[in-house]
């Protein structure tokens, strides 16, 4: 049982490329779903503005009231403000994100709100639009208790309320809101809340002021909630939330009574876009804290990683260079050569698995005790039968590491190699030219506890070289979603067999980034090559 299961694990972990694959287009797909959305969002919007602007043009030729004109000049403004905001929580690239989705499922109602409301001034006092005018009307109704709804579920996310409270204030919300739009839809048999008569004249019931219960009811338990939990607010950001509501309310206080002034919708996006403001003030903030922590998270991964060049200026029986280009601020991949001693060069690189900061710790705790394993004259395969044991016996770590070491013997140009998972080698003889190095890997490190090493001999002699690389060279894809692949990459070696340690690494690097064409990087990318040149 034992003896199969580093078999069984194994082999689901040489699926790992494939893995970074499927992640990869899965996220290009995430990509083109959020610009067909934008798209066919955009030519919604558009299209409603195009609708209210051309026969508003068309009706105020033919003249309208001043009041008419005012109202359905704030609604185009608004509509356009709307859309702007639609535009830039698109752009953020935060569609996923629950808060952000409630506030724009909110956007959208008012958005549609604002166009029925411009419509149903257009339409008002025409005998011909009477159902037109009906419908808008009843659209404008409902869109109230949705986008209270909405914002209730928005400020929700936001002031994280304990979760049994949560529940009870959803069940009742979604209750009052399923009676408020039965009664919306009511009214177009009873006519409790508006009429419209036989001239096309909308006119206000007795009962309309039932239809507002719901929203000052969400005012109440939405400015309880903001009370409740202020302190999780910052005050620009609670001034902000009580504007929403405490506006629109005012507006609707007014207007109870008075019918000719309807700007509780415009009045609202207004506040949208100052509560946008405020969230993306508040999140600049964050981002300012986590850029600045993650500079430095760079600025010390870079500082553990050799990168001075000539590496041993006084050694002249062997030439090297590597480098690290990481995906994001930090990365998982790292390389590593030091001295063991005078005649024996130690020579390692890796890939952690995940990305970013919690990669790059691992990726410094394997690195570190890899190093000391090996100065303390461990072999390669003792060195990672060490740092497994180590990495395995701390619980909740979840990640793993692909290394490939080498020990060169300087003097003689022999060496000893142990793959754990890692990417072939490329090796080059003197006037030939560049092949993998195939041969049986083990299991990445920190998988299982107990896994055996093997070792791999080889042999250099003057003017060979030996190339090291992390899947990222590989798995660098284009705008098409083709790889990079290992022929492309043994073919791009052998266009300059001859090219020293540091030109064999840029022009690879030059290559990827042709192939890639502006493509997102998507995986950290590390090599190292070294060209031996006797003792």
């Amino acid at each position: 049982m034992l003896a199969g299961a580093p078999v069984f694990m194994y082999n689901g972990l040489l699926m790992k490329s494939a893995e970074n694959v499927k992640k990869k287009n899965k996220r290009r797909a995430i990509d083109k779903k959020v610009e067909i959305r934008l798209i066919v969002d955009s030519l919604v919007c558009i299209a409603l503005f195009i609708v209210l602007t051309s026969v508003f043009a068309k009706r105020t030729t033919a003249g309208l009231e001043t009041v008419y004109i005012i109202n359905i000049c704030f609604d185009i403004v608004t509509m356009v403000i709307g859309y702007m905001i639609y535009i830039f929580c698109m752009i953020d690239g935060t569609l996923f994100n629950n808060r952000i989705k409630y506030y724009k499922y909110l956007l959208n109602v008012v958005y549609l709100a604002i166009f029925t409301d411009g419509i149903a001034w257009l339409v008002n006092g025409l005998p011909q639009q009477r159902l037109a005018n009906i419908i808008v009307n009843t659209i404008y109704y409902i869109c109230m208790p949705v986008s209270c709804n909405f914002f209730w579920h928005y400020i929700s996310e936001i002031l994280k309320p304990n979760e049994k409270m949560r529940k009870k204030a959803d069940l009742i919300v979604s209750a009052g809101m399923i009676v408020s739009v039965i009664l919306c839809m009511a009214n177009l048999f009873f006519g409790q809340y508006f009429t419209v008569n036989e001239l096309g004249e909308y006119h206000r019931s007795a009962f309309y002021p039932i239809h507002q219960i719901y929203g000052f009811f969400m005012i109440l338990i939405s400015l309880c909630l903001m009370i409740r939990r202020r302190k999780s607010l910052r005050l620009y950001q609670l001034m902000a939330m009580a504007m929403y509501v405490l506006a629109p309310l005012a507006v609707s206080i007014l207007t109870v009574t008075f019918y000719g002034l309807s700007i509780a919708y415009p009045v609202m996006m207004c506040i949208m876009l100052l509560m946008y403001c405020v969230v993306n003030t508040s999140r600049a903030r964050e981002q300012a804290a986590a850029a600045r922590d993650m500079a430095m998270a760079a600025t010390i991964q870079k500082s553990v990683l050799p990168d001075d060049f000539p590496a041993f200026p006084d050694r002249h029986e062997f030439e090297l260079y590597a480098s690290m280009n990481p995906a994001k601020e930090v990365g998982g991949d790292f390389y590593d050569f030091f001295l063991i001693d005078d005649d024996h060069l130690g020579l390692v690189i890796a890939d952690v698995s995940g990305k970013g900061v919690p990669a790059s710790l691992f990726m410094m705790i394997s690195k570190s005790l890899l190093k000391i394993s090996l100065q303390a004259g461990a072999s390669p395969s003792e060195a990672l039968r060490r740092v497994n044991t180590l990495l395995t016996e701390k619980e909740g770590l979840e990640m793993f590491v692909t290394i490939w070491v080498a020990v060169l013997t300087i003097s003689t140009g022999e060496g000893v190699a142990a793959n754990a998972g890692h990417e072939y080698p490329a090796f080059m003889r003197a006037g030939g030219r560049y092949e993998m190095l195939k041969y049986k890997h083990s299991p990445p490190v920190a998988v299982m506890g107990g896994l055996p090493f093997p070792e791999h001999a080889f042999k250099m002699e003057r003017g060979d070289k030996l190339y090291v690389y992390t899947d990222g060279v590989c798995e660098a894809m284009n705008h098409k979603g083709e790889l990079y692949g290992e022929e492309r990459l043994i073919e791009e070696l052998n266009r300059a067999p001859g090219a020293d340690p540091e030109k064999v690494v840029a022009n690879i690097s030059e290559s990827i980034k042709e192939f890639a064409h502006g493509t997102e990087q998507s995986d950290d990318i590390t090599m190292l090559c070294i060209e031996y040149k006797g003792a």
